[in-house]
């Protein structure tokens, strides 16, 4: 990775967003060679696209916002941001062969392990993006204030935990334990919809990173008008 520490952040930035944007143009290009058969699919396709479009776009103000801070490239910090677009570009597609399977009926062995990919893929994003933040900010280079400081390893740990939290999806019992219901269609018998554990703790934990991410970032606003600092890593990073 030496060499790679010689490239102009620039550089890095425009691979960054080319790649963000690349994969949160996937998930409706993927939609287009799939076309829906009925009602039910075109909703669920819909709500497919807006939970990939929403995360990514959360990911990626949350790297926007660490990137701005950083002032100096390290080796660790490329080969961490190579490692989180590379998990970027494969969220789209995991996703959605998840979410198709549910409607198309696909191998529940292949539905479980992108299930469980996806899973991890999210993670890793999350713990990544807790890495940077230490790596890229939280560094003695910045001369960042206790208080503020406290505030920044809030918001590590709180990465930290949402990534444990969400890689808690993999367990087994999540997936053996499911929904079923009739699919709208014209079939005989109707298909049916089964819907796993899995997909219901996944809201409950993108759900709870976020409620806690938001609640750091305020402690860290007033952490930042207690100081009088207008720019505070800690009020940017959630």
């Amino acid at each position: 990775m030496a060499a790679f520490s010689h490239i102009r952040p620039s550089r890095i930035e425009a691979l960054s967003d080319m790649i963000f944007g690349l994969a949160l143009s996937i998930t409706a290009i993927q939609l287009a060679f799939a076309p829906p058969n009925n009602q039910v699919e075109v909703v669920g396709y819909i709500a497919e696209f807006v939970v990939s479009f929403g995360l990514l776009v959360w990911i990626w103000m949350s790297y926007t916002r660490i990137t701005e801070r950083i002032t100096v490239e390290r080796e660790k910090l490329l080969l961490l941001n190579a490692s989180l677009l590379l998990l970027v570009s494969l969220e789209p597609y995991l996703l959605f062969i998840v979410w198709s399977g549910i409607f198309l009926g696909r191998d529940p062995t292949l539905l479980d392990l992108s299930s469980i990919a996806w899973s991890l893929d999210v993670a890793l994003m999350f713990l990544i993006l807790g890495l940077m933040t230490r790596q890229g900010i939280l560094h003695p280079e910045h001369g960042i204030p206790p208080a503020l400081s406290r505030e920044i390893q809030n918001q590590i740990h709180w990465r930290y935990v949402s990534a444990a939290l969400i890689a808690l999806a993999i367990l087994p019992m999540l997936w053996s334990w499911t929904f079923t219901t009739s699919q709208m269609n014209d079939a005989s018998p109707p298909r049916l919809i089964v819907l796993h554990a899995r997909y219901f703790y996944w809201v409950v934990a993108l759900g709870a990173a976020a409620v806690g991410a938001g609640w750091i970032a305020r402690k860290g606003e007033r952490a930042r008008e207690r100081l009088g600092d207008v720019r505070s890593p800690a009020a940017d990073e959630a």
